[in-house]
């Protein structure tokens, strides 16, 4: 079989059927999807409004919101972070994303505007 060469006959796709057409707009539609949520995967997410009552949330400094009728706390992404590093001290960056939830890309974030400190690969943050 020497020099035989494939012809543009042989080369191409089958023709679409119903079912695989179906498939690959769901496949588009999954990426997509996909695509959309890492866009504002990185996007600071602050609460305003209280799961238990309903209330307004008021700022309280530090990350934490609370609730002016019933007392309850929320925390935005920078909140969730520090109350993490307040119980698990010395933690790493890939153990406080797995702990909180946030995207690492965030608590990088965080960490390039100085809001937490690394040193020997442990992340914290001064009182």
């Amino acid at each position: 079989m020497k020099g035989y060469k494939m012809t543009i006959n042989e080369v191409r796709r089958p023709p679409m059927t119903p079912v695989r057409e179906e498939k690959e707009k769901e496949n588009k539609a999954e990426k997509e999807k996909r695509l959309r949520s890492m866009a504002y995967d990185d996007e600071e997410v602050k609460p305003n409004v209280c799961r238990i009552c309903g209330a307004i949330l008021k700022y309280d400094g530090l990350g934490e919101y609370k609730c002016p009728d019933c007392n309850h706390s929320e925390y935005d992404s920078y909140g969730q972070v520090r109350k993490y590093l307040e119980t698990h001290p010395g933690a790493n960056i890939i153990q406080v994303e797995k702990g909180t939830g946030i995207p690492r890309s965030r608590i990088t974030r965080m960490i390039a505007e100085e809001r937490f400190k690394v040193s020997n690969g442990k992340v914290s943050f001064d009182e």
